[in-house]
């Protein structure tokens, strides 16, 4: 969101008189929640959701979006009379429309082989294998942990360490020579062992 609507949202929202502090924190939350939802709709609009995005449209080209265009066109003009002639349109334009994506698409990945099989084609390797790379990656779980110091560690080699030294000191700076886990007991000098 960026320039008019921008402003025009945020001077909306700051016109509202929701911002009083007289009245408990859960309600003047729902209050401003409801404030943002109501003006954002009155603002930007609302999406009628629809189709997911192209996650592999970087190869579409000019030509190919035109199809799909029309095809959309006659689709719409299609649900909206029902009848044979519009339903044939449709159906060719559909038919065009994969062919001219079919066609784009291997002249895409034709380009991306022969820009690979070069010497400088090392990062657009690295580059292929880190975009994949971080698709296969979960994003709803977020591994976080805090250090001693209450500082978030993010990066799974600090992470690691952290815990390394929670069990070290747990087990090593106990104030009995043995640690009992569940059935085992583990004296200190074996606790060594485990965690080093």
């Amino acid at each position: 969101m960026k320039g008019d609507k921008q402003l025009a949202l945020r001077e909306r929202v700051l016109e509202e008189d929701v911002w009083a502090v007289n009245e408990s924190a859960n309600i003047m939350w729902d209050k401003v929640a409801e404030c943002i939802r109501r003006v954002g709709k009155e603002v930007l609009g609302e999406s009628k959701g629809g189709a997911p995005a192209q996650k592999e449209a970087w190869w579409w080209s000019e030509a190919v979006q035109e199809k799909i265009r029309v095809k959309r066109e006659c689709f719409k003009t299609w649900q909206k009379d029902q009848n044979g002639v519009n339903l044939e349109r449709y159906k060719e334009a559909k038919k065009e429309t994969k062919k001219a994506v079919s066609e784009a698409k291997a002249k895409a990945f034709e380009e991306l082989y022969r820009r690979l099989d070069t010497k400088e084609s090392e990062r657009e390797i690295f580059k292929l294998a880190k975009a994949r790379d971080r698709r296969t990656k979960d994003l709803n779980q977020v591994k976080c942990i805090k250090d001693e110091d209450e500082k978030v560690l993010v990066k799974e080699e600090e992470i690691k360490e952290r815990w390394k030294s929670y069990f070290y000191k747990l087990f090593n700076e106990s104030s009995s020579s043995d640690v009992q886990l569940g059935q085992i007991t583990i004296s200190r000098e074996e606790s060594k062992h485990i965690f080093l």
